[in-house]
């Protein structure tokens, strides 16, 4: 516990994902938002000369899993994918007004 918040921490390189826990993970985004463009295997999956449904993304994070952004932080019912300090601070401003 941090900051007053329950933190569990997952190394998804060690402790893979099943696709349902993946699916869990990145609750209401879709495949798009938490795909790392970033990774030099996400210009591998462009190479298929068309857009990739959401199902092909989740498959190629599963086997690369460099291909999700992170950290994926669940907070106050968001979910929010990739490090964004000022939302975090925003939501954790909110949890302490309503505490």
């Amino acid at each position: 516990m941090q900051q007053g918040v329950d933190l569990e921490v997952r190394d998804y390189f060690r402790n893979p994902f099943t696709m349902e826990e993946l699916k869990e993970a990145i609750g209401p985004l879709r495949p798009q938002e938490v795909l790392s463009y970033r990774s030099p295997r996400s210009k591998e999956l462009g190479s298929a000369g068309r857009p990739l449904t959401d199902e092909e993304i989740l498959s190629a994070i599963l086997k690369e899993p460099s291909l999700l952004r992170r950290p994926i932080i669940h907070l106050a019912g968001e979910v929010i994918v990739g490090f964004d300090r000022e939302r975090l601070e925003q939501i954790l401003s909110g949890l302490r007004k309503i505490s």
